[in-house]
């Protein structure tokens, strides 16, 4: 929707609507328009203008050309131009034998933008042209444009020596993508001159096949040039669409001694996005010497400290004691990076406790997490010291480790505890005691039910349904009728998790009233919890309770209750006028998984909102054979959660519909990363599937399929890629010998060096020749 800023816009779009139609006078004043302050005028201008038939276009064409004063027309026109229909193509060619370099340019950009192939020849005459900017512009357009002569064009330029053509040809064949661009790119890094931007553009180019010369670039040349190559190494490994860490590998491969040594040196004056990319390429090169490098790294920054973290993890060195003595001496802001990392290491106990002391509270939190994790049984006493802490985050914390690590003493000190004249205290030994259940259990909980501590009897009634007490359900019951709104909730919710009697019933059937909303929350949810198919009716006049909550818990109570009773509730629901009761009861109906309630599921992957269009895609999985609707919502829906969960829920399926429409979704977009993240899930069950696509494949698909063989260790899938390189279908053979390049073990070294020479199309021999050279 477009927003009115203002009565003269509203005029103006207006006009502009008027003025839509062809015709030379029509378009004489749309131009005009496009002088108009406002964007939103301006881009609706541009709209109309695009659509012009051939008459309207030609006098765009000649505005480009006479109307050069006006910077918002000009730039107007060659949007509108960009956009336009191929009736549009003759005219704007014959615009690229104009003598006036202004005109050159814009009519270039056109022509890049459209990527009008035809036009390639002229285009890469003009980068030739005398005047700098008409050249770079011819430049940046055979970049859009593409194909072999284009490519071919700019690696020439990037090798001719001329810096104000050897610069923009570098940085265009960078984003080319192009792998025949890779030797020139190469051989440019050993060109001080070019070496930065060479480096730039290998990161660009997204082939690990670049990986030893940066990292040879990285040990021999300038600092800047250390920097830069790390980063493109960085760029290499976040685009590498084959996945495997295949950069990360290569790098150790082929780094010489010094390298480490000059990436930690260059990280003490590094800024944040070179601290990043220098310490990812340090984790690439950890070895056992590299421990006192990520050591002192451990204080610095902290984006540096975490990948020095990621290192230490790597060659297993966090229980090193130069490790553990950073964290024994270390400040508490080192302390609270350190401690995460230390969850089940055994060896870092003893320096894990010594943390407990610490003055920040998340410290000593961060500590009783790390120790839950450790085995150390006798960091329970200490822990039990920490029932007493001022902070609340901690307490839970200690609860939590005690309860994780139990020990021989454990109910000794907790017995102990529940007696402290600390309210506090007394609240924490309770949880311990009642999640270990002891013999002195019940009779603890009893006594606490008869405090005047509203939260002690709240942790009492939660700790009695799990105790094997037959008198538990009378206790609950007595204190669900008690004066104090709080316990009758807590009690209500706990008689959810003891089995039913008809006393326990009747209660909650009766709580369903109470005057609290919450005792009526919770009394919805135990009824539902436990199936008393008999409380219905009484359950559904909850839905017009005043509490949204109790709403809602009447509805999750209706999804969990068996029969055709409830089912039916909850399907006239999903017609409600409230929308979030309709989003509710598609969720309750999902979740009873009733094959007769299965249409009013597709039914609601209609709606107008978007929500229960999510929570119905959800739903609907739950049944088999709906890889339709699914495949329906994935490809077509208009809110971009609902397709992405839809795909998500594919990906779970491996039989042979869910993988032809996810494939046929790859096919719309092959470099979609969700959809080849879910392809590789069962890929070896899909493989078949795989291969009959790639022998019609374009280019731009063969590689997505090919991409997904190459996430996969498997023999099965090794075989496939062997298969795809001497397959029929040649765009097949050029993504297989691309990834065969990141392979190279001597099976696919013999088969590219046979196809370099052999292959009966020239791209592949080239991709060939490329890998091997």
């Amino acid at each position: 929707m477009t927003l009115l800023t203002s009565p003269d816009e509203k005029a103006a779009l207006a006009e502009v609507e008027r003025f839509a139609e062809p015709g030379a006078a029509a378009t004489e004043r749309l131009i005009e328009l496009l002088s108009h302050r406002s964007w939103t005028v301006r881009r609706a201008v541009v709209a109309a203008l695009s659509r012009g038939n051939a008459e309207s276009l030609a006098r765009s064409v000649a505005a480009l050309i006479e109307q050069r004063s006006s910077e918002p027309v000009v730039a107007g026109l060659v949007d509108a131009l960009s956009a336009a229909s191929p009736e549009a193509d003759p005219l704007i060619r014959a615009l690229l034998l104009d003598r006036r370099p202004p005109v050159l340019c814009d009519a270039i950009q056109i022509i890049g933008r459209r990527r009008d192939r035809e036009s390639a020849a002229r285009v890469t005459e003009l980068t030739e042209h005398q005047d700098d900017n008409v050249a770079l512009a011819a430049v940046e357009a055979l970049g859009r444009i593409g194909g072999t002569e284009a490519v071919e064009r700019l690696i020439g330029l990037a090798e001719s020596g001329n810096f104000f053509r050897a610069f923009p040809a570098i940085e265009v064949l960078g984003r080319s993508r192009d792998p025949r661009a890779l030797p020139a790119l190469r051989s440019l890094l050993q060109q001080p001159l070019y070496a930065p931007e060479a480096a730039r553009a290998l990161g660009r180019l997204g082939s690990p096949l670049a990986v030893p010369a940066l990292v040879k670039a990285m040990e021999t040349g300038s600092e800047s040039l250390l920097r830069i190559g790390a980063r493109s190494l960085v760029a290499l490994d976040e685009n590498d669409e084959h996945g495997g860490s295949a950069v990360g590998r290569a790098v150790p491969e082929h780094a010489g001694p010094s390298l480490r040594a000059r990436v930690t040196r260059a990280l003490s004056d590094a800024d944040e996005q070179e601290s990043i990319a220098l310490g990812r390429v340090l984790v690439w090169l950890a070895s056992e010497d590299s421990i006192d490098d990520f050591v002192r790294l451990l204080g610095g920054r902290e984006e540096v400290s975490a990948l020095a973290l990621a290192g230490l993890s790597k060659l297993f060195a966090l229980g090193d004691q130069r490790v553990l003595d950073c964290l024994v001496q270390g400040d508490s802001e080192l302390r609270a990076r350190l401690l995460p990392a230390m969850m089940g290491i055994t060896a870092a106990a003893g320096a894990i406790l010594l943390c407990l002391d610490d003055e920040q509270a998340t410290v000593r939190t961060l500590a009783c997490h790390a120790l839950a994790r450790s085995r150390e049984r006798a960091a329970v006493p200490r822990l039990f010291e920490l029932l007493a802490d001022p902070d609340l985050g901690v307490v839970h914390a200690a609860v939590g480790a005690i309860q994780s690590l139990g020990s021989e003493h454990t109910e000794e000190l907790a017995l102990a505890a529940v007696r402290s004249p600390k309210l506090g205290v007394r609240r924490a030994a309770l949880r311990i005691i009642t999640y270990f259940g002891y013999d002195a259990t019940f009779e603890l909980c009893l006594e606490a039910l008869e405090s005047d501590d509203e939260r002690l009897r709240d942790i009492a009634i939660a700790g009695l349904p799990a105790l094997e007490e037959p008198r538990v359900p009378a206790v609950l019951v007595r204190a669900a009728r008690g004066p104090s709104e709080r316990t009758r909730a807590a009690a209500v919710r706990a008689l959810g998790h003891v089995p039913a009697t008809a006393e326990t019933e009747g209660l909650l059937v009766a709580s369903l009233d109470d005057t609290d909303a919450w005792v009526r929350y919770y009394a919805c949810q135990s009824l539902g919890r436990l199936g008393r198919v008999a409380a219905v009716a009484a359950i559904a006049r909850k839905l017009q309770d005043p509490a949204g909550q109790v709403q809602m818990a009447a509805i999750e109570a209706l999804a969990a209750i068996p029969g055709d009773a409830a089912g039916n509730e909850l399907a006239r629901l999903t017609q409600a006028d409230d929308l979030e009761v309709r989003r509710a009861a598609v969720v309750g109906v999902g979740e009873r998984r009733d094959p007769k309630l299965q249409a009013v599921l597709v039914s609601a992957l209609s709606s107008a909102d978007p929500a229960i269009r999510l929570v119905a895609v959800s739903s609907v999985s739950r049944f088999e054979g709906t890889e339709r609707e699914l495949g329906a919502a994935a490809a077509n829906d208009a809110d971009p959660s609902v397709r992405s969960a839809a795909i998500e829920l594919l990906a779970q399926r491996s039989n042979d519909q869910a993988t032809r429409i996810l494939l046929d979704l790859l096919e719309r977009e092959p470099t979609a990363k969700k959809l080849q993240a879910a392809l590789v899930r069962e890929l070896d069950r899909r493989i078949p599937a795989v291969m009959a696509r790639l022998q019609t494949a374009d280019d731009a698909y063969a590689r997505a399929l090919v991409g997904l063989l190459t996430h996969s260790e498997s023999r099965l899938a090794r075989a496939a890629l062997d298969d795809a390189f001497t397959s029929r279908n040649a765009p097949a053979r050029r993504a297989a010998a691309r990834a065969l390049s990141l392979v190279l073990d001597d099976a696919a070294r013999s088969m590219l060096a046979r196809a370099a020479t052999t292959d009966s199309d020239a791209e592949v021999r080239r991709i060939c020749a490329a890998v091997l050279s």
